[in-house]
């Protein structure tokens, strides 16, 4: 197996694209448009040469999509998945008529969640064959009892927690604003913003403005997230836009209930009344009451917890969904080989 990726990695099957291409030509790939096609020419020549038996795309991005273009008509299985933005974002005509290009032309598309499934077949309505394979949690990662979760400290505050970059699209600053609401009534409760983003400085602003400034915590980038998840009391999803909700997945393996706008595929991951709380998009009013309802309660945060546990172990166990995967490798690979 080779990983190919447009960042250095590291890794021993893992193949930095710059070191694909020839040495001379290095300063014509930091030249936009002209980079992106000989990145993709050499990428797709490495790929015929090293007779794969099969490829997946794992973004329609730059150099993906534009290996996958060059890649066409050879002779080994092409699987590409879809992520979020490469179908939900704002592209230009000629990139949407690419993406719909390579999406119509591999053997398998995948998608994270049954909305990004319907969304790419709106995009590209001949796709052969898509399916469902979900970005799943390592359990024994997100394992509850490895860590101390706030449930079981005594004395010490209501801890609030969103872990998202701080872009528009997460709507980050609608948490805030609800935090103020919610800050009235549990004069102990404290916000923390795991994340970075071009939004931190408005957000700073705003929490100042507020005045909550002090209860607002801004950890920026953390790699503990599973330590740090695991000791919040709630967490918060005020996305906009949200293809999938990974972060909530994760709160729900860890027995932390989750607080989530109903976009995209949210309700797929988070039961409403179950595992967590939906709210409609934009509103900080609504997301202040199901933040007070559910630190009103421990009961209902200790029973939404286990529930959440139970529902990802069910559904997002990262060993299942990758051998769904395995196994969809094999019947594209036998399928090809059998014509």
């Amino acid at each position: 197996m080779q990983v190919i990726s447009n960042v250095p990695c590291g890794e021993q099957d893992c193949l930095f694209v710059g070191d694909i291409l020839p040495k001379k030509l290095g300063f014509l790939t930091r030249i936009p448009r002209i980079g992106f096609l000989i990145s993709s020419f050499f990428v797709s020549r490495y790929l015929r040469s090293n007779k794969f038996d099969l490829v997946h795309i794992h973004s329609l991005e730059e150099i993906g999509l534009g290996a996958g273009i060059v890649f066409l008509g050879y002779h080994a299985p092409l699987v590409v998945s879809t992520w979020g933005s490469d179908i939900t974002g704002t592209h230009s005509q000629i990139a949407r008529r690419l993406i719909r290009y390579v999406l119509q032309k591999a053997d398998l598309v995948t998608a994270t969640s049954k909305f990004l499934a319907e969304e790419t077949k709106k995009l590209a309505i001949f796709i052969k064959r898509i399916e469902v394979v979900p970005f799943g949690v390592d359990l024994k990662f997100f394992d509850p009892s490895k860590f101390v979760s706030s449930a079981e400290k005594s004395g010490e505050s209501f801890r609030i927690g969103f872990f998202k970059h701080l872009k528009e699209t997460y709507g980050p600053e609608y948490l805030v604003e609800a935090f103020a609401t919610v800050s009235k009534k549990f004069e102990d409760a404290e916000l923390f913003l795991v994340g970075e983003g071009d939004l931190k400085g408005k957000l700073e602003s705003l929490a100042k403005e507020l005045g909550i400034y002090r209860r607002v915590h801004f950890l920026g980038f953390v790699e503990n997230v599973p330590t740090v998840m695991a000791s919040m009391d709630i967490t918060v999803m005020p996305s906009i836009r949200e293809s999938f909700g990974v972060a909530a997945i994760e709160s729900e393996a860890l027995e932390v209930p989750v607080v989530s706008t109903m976009v995209g595929g949210i309700p797929e991951v988070v039961l409403d009344g179950e595992t967590g709380i939906l709210v409609h998009p934009r509103d900080e009013g609504a997301i202040a009451e199901a933040v007070i309802k559910l630190l009103s309660s421990k009961e209902l945060r200790l029973r939404m917890g286990k529930a959440g546990r139970e529902f990802v172990s069910k559904n997002y166990d990262w060993e299942e969904n990758a051998s769904k995967m395995g196994k969809l490798y094999r019947e594209i690979v036998g399928s090809r080989k059998i014509l």
